[in-house]
This record gives C-alpha cells, structure tokens and sequence, in this order.
C-alpha cells in the first residue's frame, strides 16, 4: 500500500471495526481485511469495547483466501507466543484455510538468531498451527514485503473484483480521519484513558485543489480528563493533531488541515 489506511496505535484494540485495505496490480487485486483484535468477554467489558470485536473477525475469516498471522518480533513479552483468543479461533478452522506466518519488525532486532527460535517455538513445533510458510518483514523499511506481496499474488484465485482500480479502501475519509485522531489519542494518553473518549468529525471540507480541512471534536468523560488532555499548555493535543495530519496526509495522498476540539460530557 502507498499509504496507511488502518491506522495503528502502540495500544491494544486501536482497530474498532472491520476495514479493507485494497491492493491492484496488472490482473490481480489483493483485498487486507483489518480486524478488531480477537477478545475475551472481560477484555469486552474492560475496554468498552464494541460488539464488533467479537464478530468482526469470524466473519472475516469465512471469507478469506489466506490467513496471515502477524507476530511482533522484538516484543519479548509476546513473541513467543500467539495470543490464546487468536489460537482458539484459528484452530477451531481445522486448517482448512491456508495461514502464514510473518514476523515484523525485523529490522530493530539485533540477534537474528532469535528469528530462528521464534520459527521453531511458533512453527514446528509439535502443537504449532499449520503454516504454509513464513515471512521475515519490516513494514517500516519494506525489507521482505516484496517478498510476501509475490507470495500473496502468485496466490490469488480467479474471481470478479470487488473494487474499481482506483479504490483503495473501503472506508470513507470521515472514517479514517476519526480513527487516526482516535489511534494518536491511545499512543499520547496513559493507561486506559483515551478508550473513553468518543472522537466525531464535526466538519469536513474537500477543496478544489484536493487538499482537506477538517475539524474533530474528542469528548471526555469529566474535565479532570480534558486537563490530562490539555495539559502542557495544549502542547500534547497540539503534538497530536500534528501527527495525525501527516499520518492522514499520506492516506489521502493531499495536503491536511486538522483541527481538534476538546470538550466535557460533564
């Protein structure tokens, strides 16, 4: 992809609903369904979390070509393992949609030999589920996506396309902009904070040069947490809005005029 279209968040359950991220080149169109993260009932109930979280990838998953599971791995805490709800839900498919394995973020790991290990814990070992291969990637330099974009297409089947070439999700550009605020309020904000916040475009505004201004409106539960918000002279939610402007920039592929205002339910 050119651009980010699922944003992303250092924070667990950054996605809220399920998106495509669409992929053409030459005859071939690649759809990326992103999905809520797979999730316990206490998870559900911890986060505030949407209904979407529990259906959203089961239903995905009955329309997927492959499966890709995605591992962190310089995150010592999690690379060792796949989250139990993803295990749960991949084995009860009793492998009849074929799965990857891909590691990410390679380029920051600085023993290559744990690679290996992390092949052999994940992927050959006895209780392992059935990968048809695997793939070492960093989607922040692109070292081995070419590698695994091959891989993808040399495996798509013969079908009508879903999308038009020029389509290259399926989310409207009030959706991505009120998730891109929302996933920079989860990387700026501590502990559990920012999941009860409700983030609204207020106003969008295309011009006729293609460039976008937008206004977002983020309201918190009480003013102590508009404070935490506003805090270091509104440096944090002016640091905020910044980032998320570049990140939007290179969705939409245009300039970016955001604008983020703060208000108390209470």
């Amino acid at each position: 992809m050119d651009g980010q279209i699922c944003p992303t968040s250092s924070k667990v359950h950054t996605t809220q609903a399920k998106a495509d991220a669409v992929y053409s080149e030459g005859n071939t169109q690649l759809i990326f369904v992103d999905t809520p993260g797979v999730v316990s009932k206490s998870e559900l109930k911890q986060y505030n979390l949407a209904t979407s979280f529990q259906k959203d990838p089961k239903t995905s998953l009955q329309a997927a070509d492959i499966i890709g599971v995605i591992q962190d791995s310089y995150n010592i805490f999690a690379r060792n393992k796949i989250n139990s709800n993803i295990l749960q839900l991949l084995k009860d498919l009793d492998n009849e949609i074929p799965m990857i394995l891909i590691f990410n973020k390679v380029d920051i790991l600085k023993r290559k030999d744990i690679l290996l290990h992390l092949i052999t814990i994940l992927a050959k070992s006895k209780n392992s589920l059935k990968f048809a291969d695997v793939f070492m990637i960093s989607a922040l330099t692109g070292d081995g996506v070419d590698d695994l974009r091959t891989y993808l297409l040399d495996s798509a089947k013969p079908r009508e396309w879903y999308y038009k070439r020029h389509v290259y999700s399926n989310q409207t550009c009030e959706d991505i902009i009120q998730q891109t605020v929302r996933a920079k309020l989860l990387d700026n904000l501590p502990q559990e904070i920012p999941y009860n916040m409700q983030v609204k475009l207020e106003h969008f505004d295309p011009s006729p040069d293609d460039s976008v201004s937008a206004s977002v409106s983020v309201t918190c539960s009480t003013k102590r947490i508009c404070g935490i918000l506003l805090k270091f002279k509104g440096n944090r939610l002016r640091n905020i809005a910044r980032t998320a402007e570049e990140e939007l920039r290179h969705a939409f592929r245009t300039s970016v005029k955001l604008k983020i205002n703060v208000q108390s339910a209470k």
